[in-house]
């Protein structure tokens, strides 16, 4: 188990947290950079979406599982 500090200390980085911490002077820009240089690119995995994808909101022929928009 670990303990409390060791716990904080491996948070100190944590993307939700990092803003605060260098502000407070927690952690040096310098270390926040070093950090993000070990990270891995993970670029390739990605899928990338449009936000049209996503705010889509279908047409009653589409929730019925018809396509009106197909040529017959």
């Amino acid at each position: 188990m670990a303990l409390l500090h060791e716990s904080v200390d491996s948070k100190k980085l944590d993307v939700r947290m990092v803003e605060r911490n260098t502000a407070r002077g927690v952690i040096k820009a310098d270390d926040l950079e070093k950090s993000l240089k070990t990270l891995p690119d993970d670029a390739d995995n990605a899928e990338w979406i449009s936000l049209d994808t996503l705010t889509h909101e279908p047409d009653e022929s589409e929730m019925n599982g018809r396509d009106d928009h197909q040529d017959h």
